[in-house]
C-alpha cells in the first residue's frame, strides 16, 4: 500500500515536471506574462553582487569540501573514527552559534552586514589547521572556525530573499546557481592543482575566495538591503511550531542519510583507484549537474510545489546509495554521484523555499537559521559521526545500504505527515500576526 502511494506521488510529480518543462522553455524564448523579471531593488549591481557572493563563497567550499577528508586521512594519518569526530565538531558548535548570529541579523535587519565580518574571520581562521598536526589541535581550530562560519549559508540565502522580495521568491535559483558554478569550477581545478602542488594549498584557495565573498557582502550591505527588524521574544514562535519542527525533523533524517553517503566518498574513490583529480571530478559532476537543473527550479516551485520537489529529492538519495554499495571502479562513482543534484535542487531549494513561505517576514533570517541549524548542521554532525562508526564496523557496502534505508524512511514520513506548504503558510500567518 505504502509503495503504491509513494509511486503515485512521485509519478505525478515527474509528469508535472515534464509538462512544466515544456512551458518553461516556451517562456524562456519569449517575454510571456508569466515570466517574472528579476527585481530592480538596488539595480543590476546588487543582483550581480549577490551572484558574485554565491560564486566565491561556494568556490571556497569547492577548494576544501572534496579534499578535506583525504587530507585528514592521507596527510594527517587520522583514523575513520577520528575524522568523523573532527567533522562533527563544526555542526555541534553551530547549534549554539547559528541561532545567535541569525538573531543578530534579524535584530539589526542587516543580514549582509552581519555576514561580511564573519566571512573575513573564517577566511583567516580555517587556514590555521594546516599548521596543526594532532587531532586535538585541529579540533580546536575547527571549534573556533565554526563559531563564525555557522550562519554563513543561511545568511547568504536571507540576503538573496531580501533582494528578491516576496513577489520574486521563485527566482531564488537564478541567483543560487552561481554558487554551484563556483563550486564546480573550483572542485575541478583544485583537484588537478593539488595533485601537482599538494593538498596543503587548499587552505590558500579557500581564504582568497572567502575574502572576495566578504567584500561583496559589504557592498550589498552598503546598498541598504535590509530585512524587517524583530524582537527577541518573536523567535520562540519558530521553535514551538509543530508543523515547522515536523518538516525540519524529516529533512534532518534525509540529509543525515545523504551526508553518511558523502562523508567518505573521496576515500572510497581512492580505494578504487582515483587520484585527487578524480575525487575533484566526482564532486564536479555533482555540482555541474546542479547547474543544469537549477534553472528549472523556479518552474518546479510553481508547477509541482515544494512538497513534491522534496519527495523526488528524497527518493533520489535511496536510488543513488544502492548502486554505490556495489561499485568496483571509481568512475562508476563519478556517474552515480551526479544524482546528488536532485538532493540539492529538490530538497535544499525546496526546503528553504518552504521555510521562507511559512515564516513571517520579520523572522525569515531566523527561519533560515533554524533550517540550517537543525537540518544542515544536525545532519552534518550526525552523518559524519555515524559514517565513521558504520564504516569502521561494517565497511562501505553496508554504509551505503543503511543510508538508502534511512532515505526511504524519510520519504514515508514526508508522505504521511507533511501537507502542502501553501496551506501551512495560511495557518502559520493567521496564528502569528506580524508585530
Amino acid at each position: 500500500m505504502l509503495s503504491r502511494i509513494i509511486a503515485g506521488e512521485l509519478s505525478r510529480g515527474f509528469r508535472r515536471t515534464l509538462i512544466g518543462g515544456a512551458v518553461y522553455f516556451g517562456e524562456s524564448v519569449s517575454v510571456g506574462k508569466d515570466r517574472m523579471p528579476l527585481p530592480k531593488t538596488g539595480g543590476l549591481p546588487v543582483i550581480a553582487a549577490v551572484k558574485g557572493n554565491y560564486f566565491f563563497f561556494f568556490a571556497a567550499w569547492g577548494a576544501w569540501v572534496p579534499f578535506l577528508v583525504p587530507y585528514l586521512k592521507n596527510v594527517c594519518r587520522f583514523s575513520d573514527r577520528e575524522i568523523g569526530v573532527l567533522l562533527a565538531i563544526i555542526p555541534l558548535v553551530a547549534f549554539g552559534a547559528q541561532p545567535f548570529w541569525s538573531w543578530v541579523a534579524d535584530r539589526l535587519g542587516r543580514p549582509a552586514g552581519v555576514a561580511a565580518p564573519l566571512t573575513i574571520a573564517v577566511a583567516f581562521l580555517f587556514p590555521l589547521a594546516v599548521a596543526c598536526k594532532s587531532v586535538w589541535a585541529i579540533g580546536a581550530v575547527f571549534f573556533v572556525y565554526a563559531i563564525f562560519a555557522a550562519p554563513l549559508v543561511s545568511l547568504g540565502d536571507s540576503i538573496a530573499f531580501a533582494v528578491l522580495g516576496d513577489e520574486h521568491r521563485p527566482r531564488y535559483a537564478s541567483l543560487r546557481i552561481w554558487g554551484s558554478i563556483g563550486f564546480t569550477l573550483s572542485a575541478a581545478g583544485c583537484g588537478a592543482l593539488f595533485d601537482w602542488i599538494g593538498e596543503r594549498f587548499l587552505f590558500a584557495v579557500f581564504s582568497f575566495c572567502m575574502i572576495i565573498s566578504a567584500s561583496l557582502a559589504w557592498y550589498i550591505d552598503s546598498m541598504h538591503i535590509k530585512t524587517q527588524r524583530t524582537a527577541p521574544v518573536s523567535i520562540r514562535l519558530l521553535y514551538t511550531d509543530r508543523r515547522l519542527l515536523t518538516v525540519t525533523g524529516i529533512m534532518l533524517l534525509l540529509f543525515t542519510a545523504n551526508q553518511m553517503a558523502l562523508t567518505f566518498i573521496g576515500i572510497y574513490a581512492m580505494k578504487l583507484g582515483a587520484t585527487n583529480a578524480g575525487v575533484g571530478w566526482i564532486w564536479t559532476m555533482s555540482a555541474g549537474a546542479e547547474v543544469l537543473l537549477l534553472p528549472f527550479a523556479p518552474m518546479l516551485v510553481r508547477r509541482i510545489g515544494v512538497r513534491r520537489m522534496i519527495l523526488i529529492g528524497m527518493a533520489s538519495v535511496a536510488v543513488r546509495c544502492v548502486p554505490l554499495a556495489v561499485c568496483t571502479q571509481w568512475w562508476q562513482i563519478l556517474a552515480i554521484t551526479s544524482l546528488n543534484c536532485l538532493v540539492f535542487v529538490m530538497c535544499y531549494v525546496g526546503g528553504i523555499t518552504f521555510i521562507d513561505m511559512v515564516t513571517p517576514a520579520h523572522l525569515r533570517a531566523s527561519g533560515q537559521g533554524m533550517f540550517g541549524m537543525i537540518v544542515m548542521n544536525g545532519s552534518y554532525m550526525a552523518g559524519n559521526l555515524l559514517a565513521g562508526v558504520v564504516l569502521e564496523a561494517f565497511g562501505f557496502t553496508r554504509l551505503y545500504l543503511i543510508s538508502a534505508a534511512l532515505a526511504a524512511i524519510s520519504v514515508a514520513l514526508m508522505l504521511a505527515l507533511v501537507k502542502d506548504p501553501r496551506q501551512q503558510e495560511r495557518i502559520f500567518t493567521a496564528a502569528t500576526p506580524l508585530r
